[in-house]
């Protein structure tokens, strides 16, 4: 028994385009898989964890069509081993890939997804962030930016304006991360979105007490 993500109405959440059963999910060998420098950095730290496999199994087996470049994958990867600085353990941790929904038994607890590739009002957000801490719900469009948002063009600036304001009618708040910072530490940039989540959470919680 399944449901759709929380807070999304069935006609507003889009199936992503390419078919989740292209992606690459299954054994590779390492060695067989050349990785940009930014991959190998975050592969090295997951070494360093002792998490080496599951780096392989959970991160660079869900395939480039779903983390479309090594920006999404670092911070993917590092969202998975996350906390998010609240008190969610990693059973209560969902990923949910395009053309799936998330487990009915998670929504009767605390529980975090994240949604690559997240289909929302006709966009395609980088990621959608889902958490739910008691009576508390927050939705997150997690954009993983490869430009400064101030090189871009007018044309560009106007879209994303457009987009924001569409998202932002449906609940979501807008986080972006630059590609130049998620390059130079990409755990220093999920630190600063975990610790942004913490304190929506708590400000919330104190609003409504």
């Amino acid at each position: 028994m399944y449901t759709s993500v929380p807070d999304i109405e069935p006609e507003h959440v889009d199936h992503y385009q390419r078919n989740p059963t292209d992606c690459t999910k299954g054994f590779r060998r390492f060695r067989d898989i050349k990785l940009d420098d930014l991959t190998h950095k975050v592969f090295e730290h997951f070494c360093g964890l002792g998490h080496e496999q599951f780096f392989l199994d959970e991160v660079l087996s869900v395939g480039d069509n779903i983390l479309q470049s090594p920006l999404e994958r670092a911070i993917f990867a590092l969202l998975r081993i996350s906390d998010f600085q609240l008190d969610i353990k990693p059973h209560q941790i969902f990923v949910v890939l395009p053309g799936e929904n998330l487990p009915s038994q998670a929504t009767e607890n605390d529980f975090i997804a994240i949604y690559p590739q997240c289909g929302i009002a006709g966009y395609h957000l980088d990621f959608g962030i889902f958490v739910q801490i008691g009576d508390m719900k927050l939705k997150i469009d997690l954009e993983c930016d490869g430009v400064d948002f101030h090189d871009r063009s007018e044309s560009q600036t106007s879209k994303d304006f457009r987009r924001n304001i569409a998202l932002s009618g449906k609940g979501f708040k807008i986080y972006r991360m630059l590609g130049c910072d998620i390059n130079r530490n990409p755990l220093h940039e999920v630190d600063k979105l975990t610790t942004y989540i913490s304190e929506v959470i708590f400000l919330e919680s104190e609003l409504r007490h």
